[in-house]
């Protein structure tokens, strides 16, 4: 099957999927968000498959969601402008549910969107070099879909710090609040891929499947409801009058009208 946005290596047993855009940081698109959806379908019924690796072409895992895309896509009729956002949702929720274990390396940057692709799946290596942000409140966005995927790692405390402030953090923070599981040098965390896959390759296959399935059910379910309420709050905030601005600032290269550069005033307790 042939694929424009991502690239598919199969050997023997292990699936790597490649985010395959690598002139736009792999931005993420509704063409690369079908493709993965379709790749996924395709492999879960691939049975000689035991595992899937997630990366990215070129120096960065993910620079998030392709901007223009959504900006435009907040200035489509309601239904279109939601059906987008549910692409989203159904790629993370195919990915989340994907019956065998799903490995991601992350290198360069993970911004936005993109963090919800690696908390979405089982195991995520990261380079000592990789920076991650909640980048979406200053687009006048919310990472709204990808978070019942990031809360599955992180505490909710934590996420709140990131996701509000939306500083980029390092890889050793994120490993540190659990957004990540290994972070190691590019070299060391190739190795320490393929020692994994080698580990793995020696285990029941069957036995992965339940594995996996086990935990997913003895973990909190992420619920249909949530699911619709997190597309509709994206769907929302893509075509409100801050989201727009926002969006359109970014690729303008300049600030929002609502970014505010002054001096703020810390309010403190008197003596």
């Amino acid at each position: 099957m042939k694929y424009n946005n991502i690239s598919i290596e199969i050997n023997k047993q292990v699936a790597a999927i490649w985010l395959n855009r690598p002139e736009v940081k792999n931005a993420l698109d509704s063409t690369t968000f079908s493709e993965l959806i379709r790749v996924l379908k395709e492999l879960k019924s691939n049975s000689s498959i035991r595992m899937v690796i997630l990366r990215g072409r070129g120096d960065v895992f993910s620079s998030g969601a392709d901007l223009n895309w959504m900006l435009a896509s907040g200035q489509l009729p309601w239904k279109k402008n939601y059906k987008n956002s549910k692409l989203i949702s159904d790629c993370l929720n195919e990915l989340y549910n994907f019956p065998k274990p799903v490995i991601c390396l992350a290198q360069g940057i993970a911004y936005g969107g993109a963090i919800g692709l690696l908390a979405a799946c089982d195991i995520v290596i990261a380079t000592q070099e990789t920076r991650f942000a909640f980048s979406e409140v200053r687009l006048g966005l919310a990472p709204s879909i990808i978070m019942p995927y990031v809360l599955k790692r992180i505490n909710p405390s934590k996420a709140s710090l990131l996701i509000y402030s939306a500083r980029p953090f390092g890889a050793m923070e994120a490993e540190k609040i659990g957004l990540t599981d290994i972070v190691a040098n590019e070299a060391e965390a190739e190795l320490y891929l393929k020692n994994l896959i080698a580990d793995m390759s020696k285990t029941s296959p069957d036995a992965l499947i339940e594995c996996k399935k086990m935990i997913r059910l003895s973990s909190k379910p992420i619920s249909k409801k949530l699911i619709k309420q997190t597309i509709l709050s994206t769907t929302e905030l893509k075509k409100s009058n801050d989201g727009q601005e926002g969006l359109k600032a970014f690729i303008k290269k300049r600030d929002p009208l609502w970014a505010t550069k002054q001096e703020l005033n810390i309010p403190h307790g008197s003596n």
